[in-house]
Formats: structure tokens, sequence, C-alpha cells
């Protein structure tokens, strides 16, 4: 007898597997939905990091033929930097020491300011070379703009120690104002190591500033000391490795071009101290010993000055023969680019020329175009009045921008932000908003902009009928005219009353005098 296989079905495990396989599926899908969630929430910070990144600098594509080691311009409508070259590599520059005495004197001392000079200064007096031969006595008595010239002029340490000895009790703590005060400058990538400059330099030959090649090429003598701090090709592609090996080396002042920029902004907002910058010539006289003397500093830069026309106002050298020597200048270019110009070089005896070419240089790849003009409608928006009323918007100031010939390098679209309504009166000249125009760079230009017109509260009379003759000139013209009439008239009338008033008046006293003279008649027939 055959016995029939029996198959036993399971409706429970059948299930379980059903619902085991629905949970992997749903697992799965959130898992795919919150991939693609973070992708697309993150999707639009990459896209705006790329078109960041995709923003290529200003001076692309401007090669200048100049070979100074490293060289930063900067246009002076916006503080845009129109060429960098290795700004930002840590160098070791002694003048901006001098630069940051001029700084901090001219901030601290006033004008009138004497100075003693000390014993030990005078030696360090006689120990330097200068072009004026110049050499202070104990006890002299200076003025701090005689110092202050022979420190920028000829170089002088003892000049500038006599200027610390004003300000400080030890140069120790004067070098520590000096790293304070560029910290509060915002030059966080400058060390100062010494408040003097010249360090071995002192000794050598005088620095001519009628023939500045001279001293300039002198380093080919150097000892092997000065080699061995001598900046050389290799500092030009610097690694972290060698610039930390640099700065260990640096003996006076560590710093980079974007830092000396930034001091040489905060000189040239000092009147006296830009000053000093734009002299090429001074005649002074000081009291040395019991003798007055006279003497005519020469400015280092005089002979940039001359050559180029009119197109540098101002400019400053500080040499250095075993390190980094400092050209500093500003002015506009032929077609009225302003710049500021801060180059350093270990060989700057063809200086004047490469900065010169680079004025030239800058003028052929760059313009520059008006944005806004005083007075000009902007139409991007209109305002309204706290009363209802709107009024148009006009540029209050001028605003100009620099730019490549081939690229305007400007955003599209504008950006307006104002604080509308506004309370009466709104005048003219009133700032009610700023257009701003942005660079590709980040750089934003803003421009105030007001009202076209007065509007003043309409509960008063006269301010109602100010405001009807502001939109009606001719209405104004007539009004003006009837008024001079009337003033004309009335001043007929009253010139005439007034006539007539003496004329009554002369009646009138002689009439009293024939009254008089009458009753003296009657009065003598009576007798």
């Amino acid at each position: 007898m055959n016995k029939k296989s029996k198959i036993r079905f399971k409706p429970n495990a059948f299930w379980r597997d059903r619902t085991r396989r629905r949970k992997v599926c749903l697992a799965s899908a959130l898992a795919i939905a919150l991939i693609f969630s973070m992708f697309l929430t993150a999707w639009p910070v990459l896209a705006l990091d790329q078109e960041d990144e995709e923003q290529p600098p200003i001076y692309e594509g401007f090669n200048p033929s100049t070979t100074m080691s490293a060289v930063l311009v900067k246009e002076r409508l916006h503080d845009v930097d129109l060429f960098d070259r290795k700004s930002s590599e840590k160098l070791e520059i002694p003048g901006i020491s001098h630069l940051m005495i001029l700084y901090i004197a001219t901030q601290r001392l006033p004008a009138d300011t004497m100075i003693t000079i000390n014993e030990e200064i005078a030696l360090r007096s006689r120990e330097e070379h200068n072009f004026n031969n110049i050499v202070f006595q104990e006890n002299d008595l200076l003025s701090l703009r005689f110092l202050l010239l022979h420190m920028l002029f000829n170089h002088s340490d003892a000049a500038a120690l006599a200027i610390i000895s004003k300000i400080s009790p030890s140069n120790q703590a004067f070098l520590t104002e000096m790293q304070e005060t560029a910290q509060i400058l915002g030059m966080t990538q400058t060390t100062f190591y010494s408040v003097e400059t010249m360090g071995n330099d002192s000794s050598s030959a005088p620095f001519d500033p009628t023939d500045p090649s001279g001293t300039r090429n002198e380093k080919d003598a150097s000892n092997s000391d000065s080699e061995e701090n001598t900046p050389s090709k290799k500092t030009e592609n610097i690694d972290q490795s060698s610039s930390e090996e640099y700065e260990v080396k640096a003996k006076t002042v560590l710093t980079t071009l974007q830092d000396t920029a930034k001091l040489v902004s905060a000189v040239r907002n000092l009147p006296r101290a830009a000053a000093l910058f734009k002299e090429t010539n001074p005649l002074i006289t000081f009291m040395s010993g019991d003798q007055e003397h006279i003497t005519s500093f020469r400015s280092p830069e005089s002979s940039l000055i001359t050559l180029s026309d009119g197109k540098i106002e101002a400019a400053a050298f500080f040499p250095s023969q075993n390190r980094y020597s400092l050209s500093i200048n500003y002015g506009k270019t032929k077609n009225g680019i302003p710049l500021s110009v801060i180059a350093v070089d270990t060989d700057s005896s063809t200086e004047d020329r490469a900065i010169l070419n680079l004025y030239d240089e800058i003028d052929n790849f760059y313009t520059m175009t008006t944005l806004a003009r005083k007075g000009e409608p902007y139409a991007g928006a209109t305002e309204k009045a706290d009363n209802g009323e709107y009024f148009n918007l006009v540029y209050l100031v001028d605003a100009a921008y620099v730019h490549p010939k081939n690229n305007t390098y400007l955003e599209p679209t504008l950006d307006y932000f104002g604080n509308a309504p506004y309370p009466l009166p709104v005048t003219r000249d009133e700032t009610t908003g700023q257009v701003t125009f942005t660079m590709l760079n980040g750089v934003r230009i803003q421009v105030p902009v007001g009202s076209d017109r007065d509007i003043l509260p309409k509960e008063s009379a006269i301010n109602s009928f100010i405001t009807q003759i502001q939109q009606n000139p001719n209405l104004a013209s007539v009004i003006f005219t009837t008024g001079v009439l009337l003033s004309l008239m009335l001043a007929v009338y009253v010139l005439r009353q007034i006539a007539a008033i003496f004329h009554w008046s002369r009646l009138n006293r002689l009439e009293k005098i024939a009254e008089s003279a009458h009753d003296l008649i009657i009065a003598d027939k009576q007798n």
C-alpha cells in the first residue's frame, strides 16, 4: 500500500520572509533618499565654491617687464591689487623700521619737538657715513623735522635712535611698541628684531642719491657674513622649510609687501608724514656745537620724481646692501589711474626705469571707467517719504573703478540698500540709500544716493509753497519778477511819502516862524 507524501505549508515562515524583504527595501529606499537629499543640499555650496574658485585675479594676463624681486601695485580708488609678485612671501626688509618710526613719531610728537642728543647717539653718529657729512655732538638740540629728514634721506640709524629716545625709555621698549603698532595696523606677518636698519651696512660708503647704483652694487664686495644673509635667487622660490630658516637668520625686520602696504597707507593718512615723501631737496638749518649749519637734503628718489614728468607725486627709497632694498611711490599714470607701488630688490641700479615702465604698462593693460556721476539719476529704485510721497534717486558722488581693457570685471547686477519710509523733511543732499557695484574679485564699491528734490512737510503752507516753486521753474520766475516789481513800486511809494513828510515838516516849521514874527510885530506896534 502506497503512502502519499504530504507537503506541509508553513504560513508563518512565508510572512516573515515577506516582512523582512519589505524592511530591507524600505531601508534601502531611505538610504538612497538620504544620500540624494545630502547631494542636493551640498550641490549649491559646491557650485558656489567652484564659481568663486573660477574667478581669475584682475591682473591675469598682465605680464610687465620688470624683473624686481617682489612687487605690489595697488590702485588707490578701492585698494585693488593690479599686480602682485610674491607680495605674501616673508622677506627681510630693513627699511620698514624707519618707516614705522616715522609713523609713530608723527603720531606721538608735536611738529615743533626738539630732541637732545646724548653721548651714545653722538658716538653712533660718528660711526655712520652719510652724504651730507652730518655728525652729531653730545647735547646738540635738534628739531624733529631735521632728524626725520636725516633718517629718511640719509638712512641714519643715529637719527632714528634720537627720535626713539624722545618716545620710549629704551630701545627694547620701543621695539615692543613697534610690534604692537604693527598688530594694530593688521600687519600680522611682520616681526621686528631690531630698531636699527643698517646693521653691517653702517660702516659702508655713504649712500649717494645722485648715483644710487654705486652703493647698491657694492654688495659684490661684501664679506662672508653678509653673503650668508644676502637674499639670492633661491629666496624667490622659497618653500616652507627655507622660509623658516630665513626667519631664523633675519636680524632687522621680517615682513611681506602686503603688510608693508598697510603701513604705507597708514603713513599716507598722516599729513605731516606724507609731506616728507613729497620733499625732493629740502634746505634746513640746525645747531651743532656752538655753530649754526645749513644743509640741503636730497631725496634718494628725486630723480625718479623728476623723470616721471609729474606722474609720481611722492616716493621714498630705503637701501640695503645685504638685504632687500625697499622702494615706495605713489602717483597717477598718464591716463589718470591712481597707483601705489611697493617694490623690493637686491640690485636696484635700474629701479627708476623699471618703475616708470611699470606705470606705462599699467596704462596699456588697464583703463578707468566711470560708474556714477554726481547728480545722475539711478533708475533701479524709487523711495517713499514718510508722508507717502515717492521720489526718484540720484547719485550723490562721482565713482569710478579700474579694470582690464578687455574685461569689465564687474558683476552685471547692482544691489540697492534703503530704509524707507523716510521722515520729513527729505533734502536733496541727504543720503537715503546706497548702490553697490561688485567686482568679480568681491570688492564692493558703494555709492550713496539721495532724493532728486526736497520734500518738506505738507502741513506748513510756506513749505508747500516752496515745494511748488521748486517743481515749477516758470511759476518761480513769474513770482520772482512780480516780487521785484512790487518791491520797486513799494520803494517808490515809500520814498514819495518820505519826501512829502519832509515837505510838510518844512512848511510847518516856516509857518511857526511866520506866526512868531507876526506876534513880534504886533507886540512892537502896541508898544
